[in-house]
């Protein structure tokens, strides 16, 4: 039973957060009407030109997160790094109205207290699954490694679309509330946390709109993977721009997954440091008003190896949701049954 997501009605991936997966590089190399580079809108190249950007890039560029590099660095790959922006991604505000709205309710960061002068850091990606809950990778939230602490008072997270509004984590759901008995995700044990925060000011999405299902075994699924490009802030012309200016998904058709071990969710998409805890969402598409479907979290790059879903050196890995973590689920409204259809969908 084909999914289709956000561009090619498909299953949509969506990260956006803490861990750095793999990356490659393609964006503007000139303003435009006065324009920074940085914040220009762009148009997704095709995905051979993505593969060729990805080739080139040296390994440096490859597997990083953004601390790695001195100033000096990203200047000298200032076009690299935009070159792999324009080739391979698009802009969060290419999205669907409707895709905007569903997701824009969902779907959102954490940010964590700088300890120098408290301002706000791009911690993590995450998403509701209900008023009260979010779902994110458990390892960007630990200061200091699997064996650190975890601050809840440090963290707060914002939706996609009510950006402006900062809602503290109370907390984190016990872990033995997680996976009680659950043999339907192994893969990654207690990588994915849920958190309790008050978002009740934002309404969740109706039922009708979006819903939480397991893909089936063996079911192919294209996925859209968004999240913030966090080189874009700190390339030339960067300056003065917000996280929402950084959001992209990369929606290429090769950018897709198969279920084929219990729980795992692998994936060649393009990602950019900072997409872990990020949902992946799908859409089946028998009539255009069928509902989102969240299927799974993105946890990290595939290029250390998973005790269940093995190692992929240019892959990633991503985890269908356990039935604990569905149980959370709480649209406004109820429904019945979503989705059923075999039918590709459109893009959101």
């Amino acid at each position: 039973m084909p999914w289709r997501l956000l561009g090619s009605g498909a299953v949509v991936a969506m990260l956006i957060g803490a861990s750095w997966a793999f990356l490659s590089n393609r964006l503007v190399h000139d303003a435009v009407d006065g324009t920074p580079p940085a914040t220009q809108v762009q148009v997704t190249g095709s995905m051979d030109e993505c593969r060729h950007v990805v080739e080139s890039m040296p390994a440096l560029l490859r597997h990083n997160r953004t601390e790695s590099f001195s100033p000096d660095q990203v200047l000298q790959n200032a076009d690299l790094l935009r070159d792999y922006d324009r080739a391979c991604f698009r802009p969060y505000a290419k999205l669907s109205p409707a895709g905007q709205t569903v997701i824009g309710a969902v779907a959102g960061a954490l940010f964590v207290k700088s300890p120098a002068d408290g301002r706000e850091l791009f911690r993590c990606s995450a998403f509701r699954l209900s008023p009260s809950v979010v779902a994110t990778a458990r390892h960007c939230l630990l200061f200091g490694g699997d064996a650190g602490v975890f601050e809840p008072a440090a963290f707060t997270f914002r939706l996609f679309g009510a950006p402006d509004i900062a809602f503290p984590v109370q907390g984190h759901v016990p872990t033995q509330h997680l996976l009680p008995g659950d043999t339907s995700a192994p893969a990654a044990p207690g990588d994915h946390w849920m958190l309790r925060v008050d978002t009740r000011a934002v309404a969740m999405p109706e039922a009708v709109a979006l819903a939480v299902q397991a893909p089936d075994p063996g079911e192919r699924l294209s996925i859209v993977v968004i999240g913030p490009n966090l080189f874009l802030p700190i390339l030339p012309g960067g300056e003065g721009t917000t996280w929402t200016d950084w959001i992209r998904y990369d929606d290429r058709p090769d950018c897709n997954t198969v279920v084929e071990r219990p729980g795992c969710l692998p994936h060649r998409c393009n990602t950019l440091q900072g997409m872990s805890g990020a949902p992946i969402i799908g859409k089946r598409g028998d009539q255009p008003d069928s509902p989102y479907l969240i299927v799974g979290l993105h946890l990290r790059s595939a290029e250390a190896s998973d005790p269940v879903c093995g190692r992929d050196p240019e892959g990633n890995l991503g985890i269908v949701l356990p039935p604990t973590l569905r149980a959370q689920f709480q649209p406004t409204g109820h429904l019945d049954r979503p989705g059923g259809s075999t039918q590709e969908g459109g893009k959101p």
